[in-house]
């Protein structure tokens, strides 16, 4: 059984090419780190370098092994973070979403059905959830736009439509749906953790003014106090209280209409799919 620590010595040489690097990273003596190679070639039984009087460098076994050391070690990590990730599931579900809806839909329903778990979410830019789920921090996540990628496994979970808030006294109040069009121009409070729909907003409405609360209860005072119309959507009134006596009418444009896709681990899809699905 070759020891770890001698694969870690041996990676750290193939990297920086010298023992006396080597030996630093490793936090050893150039002496030391030479006689632990010594034992790695007896261990395995073949010669790994080539010895000069002022040079040692890899032979075509030492890049080999070195190659082994660096696959080995990686797999050790993974299996160490799997298993945590496993042990940990028992008792944290975890996930991401590039938008709050999703996260208030999926937080309500698995604080329903799992109320002996802790439910854990986080807002984050698309890039970053994908690296996080293919890391294993997440169980799965949440994006607006769908995911083919190989080992992933994506469907259609849920939708949501973006409403205007505005007061009874508003003009637009007595109407069934309102278009981008029709409130280009106007100005309007929104809370800036919104994800993609920040973005949406600005493009269709570029003459609106916007203007952003990044704390959420100061925003819902806001809301409540001012005259300015504002944004919500289908999915936060079904998941958050509201006291704000304002009427909510639907945008009527294509694009205020969103689908999101659920995304997890291919190996983890079935599971996924008994969590996730009543």
């Amino acid at each position: 059984m070759i020891d770890a620590y001698k694969l870690e010595q041996l990676a750290a040489f193939a990297k920086y090419g010298t023992l006396s690097k080597a030996a630093v990273v490793m936090h050893v003596s150039q002496p030391a780190l030479s006689r632990s190679m010594q034992r790695l070639e007896e261990d395995l039984g073949v010669t790994l370098f080539e010895r000069s009087k002022n040079r040692l460098a890899l032979n075509e076994n030492g890049l080999l092994a070195a190659e082994y050391a660096v696959r080995i070690l990686a797999l050790g990590d993974e299996m160490a973070e799997r298993v945590r990730a496993l042990d940990s599931g028992r008792h944290t579900l975890c996930f991401g979403a590039d938008a709050p809806g999703p996260i208030l839909h999926f937080t309500d329903a698995l604080a329903r059905r799992f109320p002996d778990k802790e439910i854990v979410s986080e807002q984050k830019e698309r890039p970053a959830l994908i690296a996080d789920l293919k890391a294993g921090r997440y169980s799965f996540i949440v994006l607006f736009q769908p995911l083919k990628e190989k080992g992933l496994h994506c469907r259609r979970c849920l939708t949501e439509r973006l409403l205007l808030s505005v007061r009874p006294s508003h003009p637009a109040a007595r109407r069934e749906s309102v278009s981008f069009a029709d409130m280009d121009g106007a100005s309007f409070l929104m809370f800036s953790q919104v994800g993609f729909w920040e973005g949406l907003v600005r493009r269709a409405m570029p003459q609106a003014r916007f203007i952003l609360q990044h704390d959420f209860a100061d925003f819902e005072e806001l809301v409540g106090a001012s005259s300015l119309p504002s944004f919500a959507s289908d999915l936060t009134l079904r998941l958050q209280k509201d006291e704000s006596e304002r009427v909510y009418v639907p945008f009527s444009d294509p694009e205020a209409t969103a689908v999101f896709y659920l995304v997890c681990r291919a190996a983890d899809s079935a599971r996924i799919k008994k969590l996730t699905e009543d």
